[in-house]
């Protein structure tokens, strides 16, 4: 099973956003704290999700769906 943000916090002690800004290279905590979650991270095999960090961010692009009828000759 892949670690998630939450199992990281529930690790660390601390809040899902936190792990969030401090994983994105954020401010706001202390060095105590990026160190223990960056550690945590590492030890549980944290791998972030692109896919997921694109649809969060601003710099996502606009996805269009269309739905065609079956295409024959």
């Amino acid at each position: 099973m892949k670690a998630n943000l939450e199992d990281i916090a529930r690790a660390a002690g601390v809040s899902k956003m936190t792990v969030s800004r401090v994983l994105r290279g954020g401010s706001g905590f202390s060095e105590n704290t990026r160190t223990k979650v960056q550690a945590i991270a590492a030890t549980m095999g944290y791998v972030p999700n692109r896919l997921a960090a694109a649809f969060g961010s601003d710099q996502a692009g606009t996805l269009v769906g269309m739905c065609v009828p079956r295409l024959t000759s």
